[in-house]
């Protein structure tokens, strides 16, 4: 796949904006990444008594928790949203393992939550693309190859079953400290829009 070509099925990267009455990340396509068969290559409030329900962004949606902490705040989700994983993708035409998680929820303190994590085939670290909103504040972590960088992260995968936990800790892009956790019930497929 030619990555300057604009495919529909890219992967969603972090750009910076505003939404509503938060600030949060939103999603761009990426010219590095997709899956190497044209899917998509995809790019999460404690007491909750229900599990929030997805926007209708969501895709697919799994159960999923997150908890995050930047510097000194500490937010969670529990609700539905989406996790994908493959083993057929690549990023900027290196193939590679990639594991998403994504929340994107009406209202809490922790409701937006882009994560993909890529394992380039050869490598032996993870590379993030992290954006998340935590109690109205943006936070954005990049370490993929090719790409402009912002902050810095070690991320591994826990597998259980048919899901797993993604970790994350860094510092993001204006240096604060940061740490993620994203316990999905299960991973899918990422197919692409349309199909």
């Amino acid at each position: 796949m030619n990555h300057r070509q604009p495919v529909a099925a890219l992967m969603l990267l972090l750009v910076i904006g505003c939404g509503g009455d938060r600030a949060r990340a939103a999603g761009e396509s990426h010219p590095g990444a997709a899956s190497r068969d044209g899917r998509a290559a995809p790019s999460a409030e404690p007491g909750a008594t229900a599990p929030a329900p997805p926007s209708a962004t969501i895709t697919d949606p799994v159960e999923l928790s997150a908890t995050a902490r930047v510097a000194d705040g500490s937010a969670a989700f529990a609700g539905m949203g989406e996790c994908h994983a493959t083993h057929d993708a690549s990023i900027y035409d290196v193939p590679a393992t990639m594991w998403s998680a994504r929340v994107d929820a009406p209202s809490g303190e922790l409701p937006y939550v882009n994560l993909t994590l890529w394992h380039p085939k050869g490598t032996s670290e993870l590379q993030v693309s992290l954006g998340l909103t935590l109690r109205g504040q943006t936070h954005r972590i990049a370490t993929v190859k090719g790409a402009e960088q912002h902050g810095s992260a070690r991320a591994r995968v826990e597998p259980t079953g048919a899901g797993g936990m993604l970790r994350v800790e860094g510092v993001d892009a204006e240096g604060q400290p940061l740490t993620l956790s994203v316990r999905c019930s299960r991973f899918t497929e990422p197919v692409a829009e349309g199909g």
